[in-house]
């Protein structure tokens, strides 16, 4: 009985005691425990960070994508990305690559040659993309049949959707529809090979120049090149004119008999 008449007392007095209180006092409390909580959390935040960095300074945690370097320029490791599927590499190696590299000293990336180990193929794509000032996207039936390439595609388009930053230059290598989302930017088309000699190479001429004004490069290197050709050519009709047509005091004198 004098324990219950005791714990009676007990709750009555910490009744009295809450009444006493102001009303936000038990608020500010609770905010006083959640600070001092967030507080202690801080510090031992900063602590890791400290120990982290006090064990080598010149050691980095980015986990930046490795690529190879070269003329940094707007912030941009690679000038322009190639993309293509294996069937067309041997268009890439004959005629784009030497141009951009050789010509142009364009740093270039081809996945097919630079991809770094220890990278996933989506990963890839994806840093080669960013990290890239321009991305040549070589359609073919190949191309559009692979779902890697439609991915690099789609990625393409992402940095780029309305094609005002021109990062994407579309190349058609064969008779095929380019996707819609690429519908809208303007392609380059490569010469078909049914054509004649004298019109591919100049549809090829009219080819580099839109390319490289795409790419904002010198087109003199384009021209120079079709002056030269042209000026060859000019000389190789002159003289095979020349060879032909005899003149006269060259030609020999026919014998007539006198009766």
């Amino acid at each position: 009985m004098g324990c219950r008449i005791s714990g009676q007392k007990a709750k009555y007095k910490q009744r009295e005691s809450r009444k006493k209180r102001s009303p936000g006092s038990d608020c500010k409390t609770r905010q006083q425990s959640f600070d001092s909580q967030k507080h202690s959390r801080a510090t031992s935040a900063d602590l890791v960070s400290s120990n982290y960095s006090n064990t080598d300074s010149n050691q980095t945690f980015d986990t930046k994508f490795p690529m190879e370097s070269g003329p940094i320029k707007d912030s941009f490791l690679y000038d322009v990305n190639i993309s293509c599927h294996e069937e067309k590499l041997d268009w890439v190696e004959k005629y784009l690559l030497p141009m951009l590299e050789d010509k142009l000293h364009f740093n270039c990336f081809l996945y097919e040659r630079d991809r770094p180990a220890g990278f996933s193929p989506s990963q890839t794509i994806e840093e080669s993309v960013k990290h890239s000032r321009r991305t040549i996207v070589c359609f073919s039936h190949e191309y559009i049949a692979s779902s890697w390439k439609q991915y690099e595609v789609l990625m393409a388009h992402h940095v780029d959707p309305n094609g005002l930053k021109n990062r994407i230059i579309p190349i058609i290598l064969d008779d095929c529809q380019i996707p819609i989302k690429l519908s809208g930017f303007s392609s380059l088309q490569w010469p078909s090979d049914t054509l004649s000699e004298a019109k591919a190479n100049m549809r090829r001429q009219f080819f580099w120049i839109r390319l490289l004004r795409s790419l904002q490069a010198d087109e003199s290197i384009v021209t120079e090149s079709l002056r030269r050709k042209n000026s060859s050519s000019i000389q190789k009709s002159v003289d095979s004119q020349s060879l032909t047509k005899v003149p006269k005091s060259k030609r020999p004198i026919s014998h007539v008999k006198v009766s």
